[in-house]
């Protein structure tokens, strides 16, 4: 099925991998993608390296989570996705601007650069920004959220909602709960991915299913805001799913 009003706003990451997989899975097929592809040979925030890929492969069998030799631009032409090359990533700027309100999608998933927030210009174009957060909100907003989680709660959580002026604060659409990985070294770049992408294709069936966006109710809850995770308290939730 051709989600006629749904694009896709994504960079070059493990992320965007599995959520193009998992969407294709399911016989889902954004009407368009804007690929942010970078302008250097730096691994951008997010991304992944060979040699990582390599050492996860001989840890764990990854196999059953997505695909991570398989590249996007492959994925695209195989199943005849229309697609367009923006040579820059600042998701706030012009350029990017201009191409989103172009484009007659109301709604656009976003897999941007990790820990860049969208400003008022991108989030006032007329369009909406589909975000899937590692994370349980409002109890868990912020940065490396999965972390704090598995140390709290020894879980892990996924949450869907549109992205707002305030972080991680847009109108929840669907939370999930998941198992902590069995492997802490595949959270970075594969169980994180994995989860979202997971959570992200039920929404999208839930969408097409309805015709529309389903809101969850709001409870008043004390926010919670995460920011990046020390690296000792990150190895110790590695270690905890090591157990």
């Amino acid at each position: 099925m051709k989600l006629t009003d749904i694009g896709m706003l994504i960079v070059s990451s493990p992320r965007s991998n599995a959520y193009l997989q998992a969407l294709i899975r399911k016989k889902l097929y954004p009407s368009h993608i804007i690929f942010m592809e970078k302008e250097h040979n730096r691994l951008s925030p997010g991304q992944i390296s060979p040699k990582i890929i390599s050492d996860l492969k001989k840890e764990s069998d990854i196999s059953s989570f997505f695909d991570v030799d398989v590249s996007i631009t492959d994925l695209i032409n195989e199943h005849n996705i229309s697609y367009e090359i923006c040579p820059s990533q600042d998701i706030n700027g012009s350029e990017i601007l201009n191409i989103v309100q172009n484009r007659p999608e109301k709604y656009f998933i976003y897999s941007g650069i990790g820990g860049v927030i969208l400003k008022e210009n991108i989030l006032s174009c007329g369009k909406k920004f589909l975000h899937i957060h590692s994370g349980s909100v409002p109890d868990y907003k912020g940065s490396t959220t999965i972390y704090y989680s598995i140390l709290n709660e020894d879980r892990c959580f996924a949450s869907a909602f549109f992205l707002e002026k305030l972080i991680d604060n847009g109108p929840l659409i669907k939370m999930k709960e998941y198992p902590r990985p069995r492997n802490g070294r595949l959270i970075d770049y594969i169980y994180d991915a994995h989860i979202r992408s997971d959570l992200l294709s039920e929404v999208i069936e839930d969408y097409t299913r309805r015709g529309e966006f389903m809101f969850q109710q709001k409870h008043e809850k004390k926010d919670e805001t995460y920011y990046i995770i020390h690296p000792v308290l990150k190895h110790i939730a590695i270690l905890s799913c090591n157990r």
